[in-house]
């Protein structure tokens, strides 16, 4: 038996809907998905850090990296492994979003194991994280009792979050170049137009047989519901919102929720990533405002770029001026 063999690892940006497919493959008979664990992100971490002090020479006399790397699959294994033999299920499927960004160490760790890859559009991705955010800053506000629909983000927080989705979907494609056969991508947009169909190449991926329960997820009860509920402080998601199936009602929020400015942006930070586009994902610009936009942030882009070529060599002359005045 292949270490890891039993598990399944949900990863993606935040709001890419790893919630829903969690749902989705808890509904099916052989396997089941608990909350968002959390923590194999920061248990991954301290791996890495432990492989650099023995690189550096500090703790060799301690540990081997193979002493480190079984140290740390038994851990994950023993962490994980209780919740899956309380159900008597086949697989465990553990739904973090940050899961992504170990998605490579893991594969090496439990090379048994089975890795998902939630996809979504990053304009509607970006844009759903904008919502969560402001909900999260009125949320925080004791002063504001309006609706969070009121609550302005600055450029910052839009820039940072774009950022963030793309380091994840970056992280995922890359992790599924490593080894193709381990990693299945799906698409958000794919699995809510065509649930029956994604949910079956689910399957095939895991080997298990299909359940059409698996496309109506509201009715049936997952044990990760209490935990990732407002009924617990969560403040991303009710009881309602939790429990839904397969619906197109999220799928162009964001044509009206994002600026042509905001657009405009995203288009030209994800410009150049081609696998999006392989996975069925068209972000060039349609519009002659979005068109003119990207053409002025490509201009100072390039100037960014001169400035920092020239700065290279500004530095040097400013030492030789210095030492012309000794």
């Amino acid at each position: 038996m292949a270490r890891g063999e039993r598990l399944i690892f949900v990863g993606g940006a935040g709001r890419s809907g790893t919630t829903l497919l969690q749902n989705i493959l808890d509904s099916h008979p052989d396997i089941v998905g608990g909350p968002e664990f959390r923590q194999i992100p920061d248990i991954i971490y301290l791996r890495n850090k432990l492989h650099d002090s023995i690189a550096a020479g500090k703790t060799v006399v301690f540990n081997s990296y193979d002493d480190i790397n079984t140290q740390i699959y038994t851990l994950i294994e023993n962490l994980l492994m209780p919740l899956l033999k309380k159900h008597n299920c086949k697989f465990l499927s553990e739904k973090t979003p940050a899961n992504i960004f170990v998605f490579p160490e893991l594969m090496k760790l439990l090379p048994g194991a089975h890795f998902i890859f939630m996809l979504r559009d990053p304009r509607a991705n970006i844009s759903s994280q904008m919502v969560a955010k402001k909900k999260g800053k009125a949320s925080k506000s004791k002063r504001h009792n309006g609706p969070s629909s009121q609550i302005k983000l600055s450029v910052f927080d839009f820039l940072t979050l774009t950022m963030r989705v793309k380091n994840a979907i970056l992280a995922g494609l890359s992790a599924s170049t490593i080894e193709p056969s381990k990693v299945l991508i799906v698409s958000y947009e794919k699995l809510v137009t065509a649930p029956e169909k994604e949910t079956k190449k689910m399957c095939d991926f895991l080997g298990v047989e299909w359940f059409p329960q698996m496309l109506y997820p509201s009715k049936q009860q997952h044990i990760g519901e209490e935990a990732m509920t407002v009924a617990r402080g969560n403040k991303w998601f009710t009881k309602e919102n939790f429990n839904r199936d397969p619906d197109l009602t999220s799928l162009n929020k964001w044509k009206s929720q994002l600026t042509s400015f905001q657009k405009a942006v995203i288009l030209f930070f994800f410009k150049d990533i081609k696998e999006l586009a392989l996975n069925g994902y068209d972000l060039t610009a349609q519009h002659f405002g979005e068109k003119a936009l990207m053409a002025i942030l490509s201009f100072f882009s390039k100037i960014v770029q001169w400035l920092r070529k020239l700065s290279k060599f500004v530095a040097p002359l400013k030492a030789v001026r210095r030492l012309g005045r000794l």
